[in-house]
């Protein structure tokens, strides 16, 4: 079909909107105006040596390409070479999915001398020499980077350039196929690490600078709204998953996106905030917009001070007491235990002075020891190093690793003792927090979801989760869990079971918490029957 009123732009206009449209061109040659649309297959396609006309041939997104990324044919680093030969026009193997991408090529003089130049960066120009001007002119230029390929890390990916790979996951999600991302194919992208609460709440958002925004092809726009508006409305849909101002220099308008992100890319001189939205557990460094504390109960040094007890109730038996002795003896030992390890966290040395411990035919005996701190910590380092994997282990259920934490919390008057602030600083790489008075640190936050429950406290969300799994017995004594540990509570899970006997009207429940494979083996909760199931073969 030929149209000689109608213009280049408008032509690609037209073939777009009829499917049987395969490619499209100029009418007048020497002008570059007039529409030439083809419909159906194109048959005696050829290319000239010596000119031709340029036509645009329709392909899906999923096919298009850098067109030019075939011409850097023998071309060396360097100062580059010259290219003597007329470049052919081809798809790149990448699927980069541009929506229109053509290479022209056009010689005013067969003498005309070329230049194409390579950097280490991946960036190529091509000059001309302009006899006329006696200077090199700049014919067309390369991409900048990698990331100007759309959609090259998936959906929730992020391409940095200054990172190698150069394709990560966005925090708060894994990748989907952990071998492919080995191989440095990422385009099947990342997974959620938590589900979005959605309505149940907890939701929050973790802002991104300096980035490129999303494919918008599923966002929506409302010039109108402001910043706090944009996000409380992307919060209110189930399927919002990010939002960001549509006006950059105002920082008026909302752009919402649902479903998933993809093509999101980091420039280093620039760019935009978008705020992606995570589950409230994902949003582990408190980065995000809602304010919460993540509470995790490691392990209680309490037998410290047993440890202790025990070293002076050994010396009093190299006096030669008897064991009734020693029993009566310990009323007064903790005490001055406890003493002791409170004054070894600020004193390198204390004296333990118990008058009348005991007595024997020839009169009383006191207790007067010196221990010194070095001794305190050798007494109880079996029991501080104890600590070691349930940190480890606290890193892996969160899957952050050490360098993801912020501060590191200690509760507990235990935790004054200088070689658990030692262990600490070793395990995470830094200095344990001293803002929280440990002794109130519990309180404290029991008063908070206290307030909370009341309805005094709003602006903020304490999680409490599930420290281990919860499961019921089934046929063979096996532990089927239900709900795995570190789901935050409250929550419900539902599983279908069927009865292990034919016509059988009961089944007796055993609800069990813990992480072994044998029910037997884990802490039983409780029991009930449930009655009442028709008989069915």
């Amino acid at each position: 079909m030929v149209d000689k009123t109608m213009s280049l732009n408008e032509c690609r206009g037209e073939c777009l909107k009829n499917c049987s449209c395969t490619a499209y061109g100029a009418a007048d040659i020497g002008s570059g105006s007039g529409c030439v649309m083809w419909y159906g297959d194109l048959m005696d396609t050829r290319t000239y040596g010596d000119g031709g006309q340029d036509i645009y041939l329709r392909l899906a997104a999923s096919d298009l390409g850098l067109l030019w990324a075939r011409l850097i044919l023998g071309v060396e680093t360097g100062l580059g070479q010259k290219i003597f030969r007329s470049p052919k026009l081809s798809l790149s193997p990448k699927d980069l999915g541009f929506r229109s991408v053509y290479y022209m090529y056009q010689l005013s003089s067969d003498a005309v001398v070329a230049r194409l130049f390579l950097d280490h960066s991946g960036v190529f120009e091509r000059v001309v020499w302009d006899n006329g001007r006696q200077l090199w002119t700049k014919y067309l230029s390369g991409p900048n980077d990698m990331c100007d390929s759309y959609g090259l890390c998936g959906p929730y990916g992020l391409c940095e350039t200054d990172t190698i790979p150069i394709c990560n996951c966005l925090r708060g999600f894994s990748p989907k196929s952990p071998s492919d991302w080995n191989l440095r194919e990422a385009k099947g992208g990342c997974v959620r690490n938590t589900k979005l609460g959605c309505g149940e709440g907890g939701d929050g958002f973790m802002k991104l600078s300096d980035v490129k925004v999303p494919d918008s092809s599923n966002a929506t726009v409302d010039a109108t709204m402001g910043f706090d508006e944009c996000a409380k409305k992307c919060l209110m849909n189930c399927s919002c998953t990010a939002y960001a101002t549509s006006n950059i220099s105002s920082g008026i308008g909302c752009l919402n996106w649902f479903g998933e992100l993809i093509d999101s890319r980091t420039y280093p001189n620039g760019g935009q905030d978008l705020y992606v939205r995570l589950a409230a557990l994902d949003l582990v460094k408190g980065k995000g917009q809602l304010p919460w504390f993540a509470i995790r109960l490691l392990r209680k040094l309490t037998k410290g001070l047993q440890c202790l007890v025990n070293w002076k109730t050994t010396h009093i038996f190299r006096e030669g007491n008897s064991p009734a002795d020693i029993l009566a003896s310990r009323r007064g030992s903790r005490e001055a235990a406890e003493k002791a390890k409170i004054e070894l966290s600020s004193t390198s040395q204390t004296e333990i002075n118990l008058p009348f411990i005991t007595a024997d035919s020839s009169g009383a005996k006191h207790l007067n020891i010196t221990l010194t701190r070095s001794k305190f910590e050798t007494l109880v380092n079996h029991l501080i190093e104890r600590t070691r994997n349930p940190c480890k282990s606290c890193l892996k259920d969160a899957s952050i690793s050490i360098n993801d934490v912020d501060e590191v919390l200690l509760v507990g008057g235990m935790t004054r003792v200088p070689k658990v602030q030692e262990i600490v600083s070793e395990i995470f790489g830094k200095s344990p927090s001293k803002g929280v008075n440990p002794d109130e640190a519990v309180a404290m936050g029991a008063a908070i979801q206290g307030g909370i429950l009341r309805g005094d406290v709003k602006e903020l969300l304490l999680l409490d989760v599930t420290p281990l799994s919860l499961g019921i017995e089934t046929l063979g004594g096996i532990f089927t869990r239900l709900i795995n540990r570190n789901t935050t509570i409250p929550t419900k899970k539902g599983q279908v079971f069927s009865t292990a006997a034919d016509n059988q009207t009961q089944v007796g429940i055993k609800v069990l918490q813990g992480e072994r494979e044998m029910a037997s083996d884990n802490k039983l909760l409780g029991e009930f029957d449930l009655v009442g199931i028709p008989p069915a073969p």
